[in-house]
């Protein structure tokens, strides 16, 4: 069998050679992995862009089967991308029923019809079928009849869920692709996202979401910020994984699976596709994120209805902690972060303390103190990295340690600060009318959040914008939160997991 994958090495990750075979060096987290010959010489091919099918033939005293499980193992743990070219189209086109629900949208439909159509994909391997959930107007309807697909008309407003039941007991393929009228996706599509069902463990593939217009500010914030989008990383899809889940709007499932587990749950508005995947997963299938196939979504660009939606988002958290109690949020705290925590909150606390007793003490005197802590605890840091890695027979240079390290926390403070302003603003906020300086704390939490996403993400908005936008969703989706606990009686969503690592 030919493989339409092969596999890459992440962007930060080095391989270096020596008399006991080799390391794997990683710059962010800072980690040292020592491996065999044979494990150094595969890992090397993929970093040389060999496929999987070059690296078999070049093994052959290693079963192919091993070599598949091996580097499997090293893409789940984060150090390896399975990459999808969809080579062997000619080999493996299953019968694909692309199911598309809508509900007055002429236009978007037109579009969204038009770019499956235009798929690199046989014709005669793939149908579309499009459930129209009661429309009101007649030129949706009208608009569906222009092509060759199938049409269900629903004599009531069922909602999606509903729509995408009905379209796959409709469904003739082994593969349900859904996306929603207001998408278009791109040519290679159907190509790249259908070439992991070769695999029979796999049961869900997912691909990319981007904003399909740029016009307006939230349209470009949602381009970097949008929850329907899972990055540029490829890799295994499940709870607690890089990958969580895949939203419906460009989701592949084997019909097989979806129909063992009873399809979406029609009661469900918001957070269906969430509570499918993790059932599909349940089963003992496996799910893979493709974001190179991608669709482009029209996202919703009015504030009313962007905050409307960010909310609902958030409501769905405690439904879905609730039926899921194995997928707690979970936050990983590192010994060296309690000590600089400690180191923090102890300053604060002094500085509060000599200040109500009118002390002498300045915050600049407990200022540079605290300072001076935090740079003895950063050294002893360095110097515990630095014996760890000698121990594996491996030096590194004291001022790459240093890098390393001042990322790391870096990494740790702009997902600290995300998680209170996601979580806990409007409480930090409340405790503002009481403690005043509570206040400050707040604005820093959320300057420091929006500017670790500013960075990283890199909107193609002024920093003002995206911090103003940032804050309104942040509020949002905490009301939101706040509302789903209400709702569900379970607090689980506000209190995450802490695990000292």
């Amino acid at each position: 069998m030919k493989y339409s994958w092969s596999y890459r090495l992440h962007t930060g990750m080095n391989l270096m050679k020596d008399e006991r075979g080799g390391v794997l060096l990683s710059d962010h987290p800072l980690g040292v992995i020592r491996i065999n010959d044979t494990a150094y010489r595969l890992l090397y091919d993929c970093a040389n862009s060999l496929t999987l099918d070059e690296i078999i033939e070049k093994y052959p005293g290693i079963e192919k089967g091993k070599i598949v499980q091996f580097l499997d193992s090293f893409a789940k743990r984060g150090i390896l991308s399975r990459i999808y070219t969809g080579d062997s189209i000619e080999e493996y086109t299953p019968f694909v029923s692309i199911v598309i629900p809508v509900r007055n949208r002429p236009a978007d439909i037109r579009r969204c019809i038009e770019s499956v159509l235009c798929c690199h994909y046989p014709r005669d391997r793939f149908e579309i079928i499009v459930i129209d959930d009661f429309s009101t107007d007649n030129e949706t309807k009208e608009a569906i009849k222009e092509y060759d697909v199938r049409l269900i008309e629903m004599e009531q407003n069922v909602g999606q869920s509903c729509c995408r039941n009905i379209g796959v007991r409709e469904a003739k393929g082994e593969v349900i692709a859904f996306t929603d009228s207001d998408c278009v996706v791109s040519h290679n599509w159907l190509r790249l996202l259908t070439q992991p069902f070769v695999d029979e463990n796999i049961a869900i593939v997912g691909g990319g979401v981007d904003s399909y217009s740029s016009k307006k500010a939230l349209d470009r914030y949602e381009e970097v910020r949008s929850p329907l989008h899972m990055g540029e990383r490829g890799g295994e899809i499940g709870p607690g994984k890089l990958i969580p889940y895949i939203p419906t709007c460009n989701v592949f499932i084997r019909r097989s699976a979806f129909l063992q587990v009873g399809g979406f749950k029609e009661e469900m508005r918001v957070g269906e596709d969430v509570d499918l995947i993790w059932r599909v997963l349940q089963q003992g299938n496996k799910g893979w994120y493709i974001p190179e196939g991608r669709i482009l979504h029209r996202h919703r660009n009015r504030m009313s209805e962007f905050i409307v939606r960010r909310a609902q988002y958030a409501a769905s958290e405690a439904l879905l902690e609730k039926n899921f109690s194995f997928n707690r949020k979970k936050m990983f705290i590192s010994s060296w972060n309690m000590i600089n925590g400690s180191i923090l909150l102890s300053g604060i606390f002094l500085y509060n303390f000599l200040n109500y007793h009118n002390s002498i003490h300045s915050f600049l005197t407990i200022f540079t103190f605290c300072l001076v802590l935090l740079l003895c605890s950063f050294v002893c840091e360095m110097l515990v990295k630095k014996s760890r890695i000698k121990a594996l027979g491996f030096t590194l240079p004291a001022d790459k340690i240093a890098r390393s390290l001042w990322r790391s926390h870096l990494a740790f403070a702009g997902h600290f600060t995300a998680v209170l302003s996601r979580y806990y603003s409007l409480f930090l906020l409340a405790l503002s009318i009481i403690f005043p300086l509570m206040f400050v704390f707040w604005a820093v939490v959320y300057v420091l959040s929006a500017y670790f996403e500013y960075v990283t993400k890199k909107p193609e908005l002024s920093f003002p914008v995206f911090i103003l936008i940032y804050i309104v969703e942040m509020l949002a989706y905490q009301c939101g939160v706040l509302r789903g606990c209400c709702k569900e009686r379970n607090l689980t969503p506000l209190f995450h997991q802490i695990t000292i690592i």
